[in-house]
């Protein structure tokens, strides 16, 4: 639980376009400003065939309380699929709840 209000509370924090909490940058065409953050363990698991991405409205800056929640796959060898420039994996939505770009640790692409 303390993990997710950090999470949260870093999300909600104004960051360096493209770049995540950690430092790093993420990929130009898949952030604009505050598309990217990092999500709640679990938001990102790999299923068969790919991502399951679920993210629910106050975990995510793209998610403000009350919009609907992302519910949404991403099939293995989808260019959407990034790696992770830290072991957290992070998602970058549209304004809409479509996902961008998922970002992944290595060994999880």
């Amino acid at each position: 639980m303390r993990r997710l209000m950090l999470l949260a509370l870093v999300a909600s924090l104004p960051a360096a376009a493209h770049q995540a909490p950690s430092g790093w940058d993420y990929d130009q065409d898949c952030c604009h400003t505050r598309d990217c953050a990092p999500v709640p363990d679990g938001a990102v698991a790999e299923v068969a065939g790919g991502y399951r991405v679920r993210v629910m409205p106050g975990s995510h800056p793209m998610l403000p309380p009350g919009a609907p929640p992302v519910d949404a796959f991403v099939p293995h060898g989808d260019r959407r699929i990034r790696v992770s420039g830290d072991e957290d994996r992070h998602a970058c939505l549209s304004r809409g709840g479509a996902v961008l770009c998922v970002y992944v640790p290595p060994g999880g692409v």
